[in-house]
């Protein structure tokens, strides 16, 4: 068994307050889906058996219910191989029944005052494949639009053929005779309006009937998670077969316990994702004797195939054939199939279609629904031909329309993507004030990267971002325009030796100096407060961290209109240079310590100078190999700062001297703009 009698006993223990509570509140939890396989051996047994018995009792189908429509049923859903002609007999006896009942009217009705009849071998027809709408020309739906006709039966008229009309989600006819036009809410409000207080439902009467609730439930599960009504009368339901069960977990029908009641509480639940075999509702008993419904039913099999009406009885027809399809819908339910009356299974299109219909429109598509369209693509590229032509253009268009809706959306995405590309590397150039000609390379890469875009991506490039690549390539021309060699430096010619020579060529390749009017670089010179501030300034002015918004700082000599005012006055109010005695002596040659101090302003900030223990440093230079013999001529002002530059910036002359009250010579200062800049 499924589970244990000890733990079904159990669970009986627990029903017994669960039901106290569920009737209390009058509504029970949603049904639970299950996909796994029945793992029941006695099961298995006895439906591997009756299929083999109906195969060798009911060997030519009939038109009709025992020895007809139930046994196609059962063996059709069950998936049981049988002989070959076997349903096609079948539907040729249909073919010549239909046929005989077949008027001008088009409405064809089995039987004037029975619309089960109908129903039942419209199920039948989808089981096996075949189209009830088209049986040699006739239609066998269309009796089933007319509600006057269903309700003939009384309440069973309706609940088959509400099933019938689901089994292939089948159009409900328009009426084409006197009567009332049936609609699948028409059906339902009916059968919901026969619902007795006690939540069953019986021909008549008062007392709930366990066949009728199963029947009624099996033809409202399709409706349970989208109608309000439907879903608080199945709860109901629920309540009162498991309240009508019997002590050995099987139920009775007009006083008799018997097989057939059994089938139809166990495709009822099957069709609503509840398990006849373990869930607690459906128990009963303690101990050895606790049974579930499924174990109920299996009490009617009889050893070698087919079931017993009632436990005094023989092999019944009848009950063989229903406990057949009963097992079936179980089976299909615990293999996480299609319910018993839900063929859509047999015609992969219409899953296709409902997966189709499930997208959105194409005006809502989004990129989070790429997943879902390109399963839909592969569900339907991946049906037969045959089943293609059955999706509608409609639905077809559905599909493609939110493919094309996706690909703009994606192609959009992209065209942001290429456009932020370039967007990041127009950004990454330095400011138009900053660009060498070191920049060359990046400058040229952004603008081949920007007219590489499409024009929609272009247009996803904002002006300002454009404007920054065309003031840095007018800056770059501009370099271009002036620029000049080392060779074209007269005294560096044949200088090759010089220790500053590569160091001097990389700075003039830069734009960092240039020659005076006689085309000299003067190497030796020094150079003055005031150019070395300018130098900083180009170089920096556009970067917010280094020159900072602090106080105006007003220099008694740096006069407003000279052409290093801006440098000196943004420098000091940033903190990089300080003056002396509210001076800055512009013209006064810049010495060694005062570029080491302006520097390392630059570099790490006066906070992190200060914090410089400058006997710790010199251990640190000493420890490293780098010893300078003159460093105490520091003055005290820049011992710190001078530390900090030594071993980075400034590493001293052959004779390990900083020299730090010595001028700072030109080629000196492009060794230091080159230790600074380059490495």
């Amino acid at each position: 068994m499924t589970i244990s009698q000890e733990n079904k006993s159990a669970i009986a223990l627990f029903v017994a307050v669960a039901l106290v509570f569920c009737l209390s509140l009058g509504v029970l939890a949603a049904p639970v889906a299950a996909n796994e396989s029945t793992g029941n051996e006695a099961f298995n047994t006895a439906y591997a058996a009756t299929q083999t018995y109906l195969k060798t009792t009911v060997t030519e189908p009939i038109v009709g219910s025992a020895g007809g429509e139930w046994a196609i049923i059962g063996l059709a859903r069950s998936g049981a191989a049988v002989a070959d002609g076997y349903y096609d007999g079948y539907y040729a006896k249909v073919v010549e029944a239909v046929t005989a009942k077949s008027n001008d009217s088009g409405v064809v009705k089995l039987h004037n005052s029975k619309s089960t009849e109908n129903s039942r071998v419209i199920i039948a027809l989808a089981a096996i494949g075949k189209d009830p709408a088209n049986v040699e020309g006739n239609n066998l739906l269309t009796a089933l639009g007319n509600l006057d006709y269903l309700k003939k039966q009384g309440i069973n008229g309706p609940i088959w053929g509400l099933i019938a009309l689901d089994t292939l989600d089948y159009e409900v006819p328009t009426l084409a005779e006197e009567g009332t036009q049936a609609t699948r809410d028409s059906l339902i409000q009916y059968i919901l309006g026969k619902q007795l207080d006690n939540g069953g439902w019986a021909l008549s009467g008062t007392n709930a009937d366990p066949d009728m609730t199963g029947m009624a439930m099996q033809a409202l599960a399709p409706y349970y998670n989208t109608n309000d009504a439907v879903k608080v009368a199945i709860d109901k339901a629920l309540v009162c077969l498991s309240g009508i069960q019997q002590d050995d977990g099987g139920f009775a029908s007009w006083g008799t316990v018997n097989a057939e009641s059994c089938v139809q509480v166990i495709v009822a639940l099957s069709s609503l994702g509840i398990d006849a075999d373990t869930d607690a509702r459906f128990i009963k008993g303690q101990g050895e004797n606790a049974k579930s419904v499924l174990d109920a039913l299996l009490g009617f099999y009889v050893e070698g195939g087919g079931f017993r009406h009632t436990m005094t009885t023989g092999i019944n027809q009848m009950a063989t054939e229903q406990g057949c399809y009963a097992m079936a819908s179980y089976d299909r339910f615990k293999k996480g199939k299609t319910t018993l009356y839900d063929m859509t299974d047999l015609h992969p299109h219409m899953a296709v279609t409902d997966t189709i219909n499930a997208l959105p429109v194409a005006e809502a598509v989004t990129l989070a629904d790429e997943k879902a369209i390109e399963a839909a693509r592969t569900a339907y590229d991946g049906l037969e031909p045959e089943e293609k032509a059955l999706v509608t253009a409609d639905t077809l268009k559905k599909l493609t329309d939110a493919e094309g809706a996706l690909a703009q959306l994606k192609a959009a995405e992209a065209d942001k993507a290429a456009a932020k590309t370039v967007t990041d590397t127009i950004n990454a150039l330095p400011g138009v004030d900053k660009v060498t000609l070191a920049d060359k390379e990046a400058i040229e890469a952004a603008r081949t990267a920007y007219n590489g875009l499409t024009d929609t991506q272009k247009a996803l490039v904002t002006a300002d971002t454009l404007k920054k690549l065309t003031d840095a390539e007018g800056a770059l021309k501009a370099l271009v325009d002036s620029k000049i060699a080392i060779d074209d430096l007269k005294d560096m010619k044949g200088q090759e030796s010089k220790w500053y020579y590569s160091q001097v060529a990389w700075c003039v390749e830069n734009g960092l100096f240039k020659g005076d009017d006689k085309g000299n670089f003067n190497a030796d010179s020094s150079i003055s407060r005031a150019e070395f501030a300018q130098m900083i300034y180009n170089y920096y002015k556009d970067d917010a961290k280094v020159m900072k918004d602090g106080e105006a700082v007003a220099f008694g000599d740096v006069v407003e209109g000279i052409w290093y005012y801006e440098a000196v006055s943004a420098c000091a109010k940033a903190g990089i240079i300080i003056g002396d005695n509210g001076n800055f002596r512009p013209n006064d040659p810049i010495k060694r310590q005062d570029v080491a101090l302006i520097l390392m302003r630059v570099i790490i900030g006066q906070d992190a100078i200060d914090q410089v223990d400058v006997e710790v440093r010199l251990a640190e230079l000493k420890t490293n190999g780098h010893e300078f013999a003159d460093f105490n001529d520091t003055s005290s002002y820049a011992k710190k700062a001078m530390a900090a530059a030594a071993g980075v910036i400034f590493f001293g002359n052959d004779n390990k001297q900083l020299q730090p009250q010595n001028d700072i010579t030109r080629a000196e200062t492009a060794q230091v703009m080159f230790n600074y800049l380059k490495k």
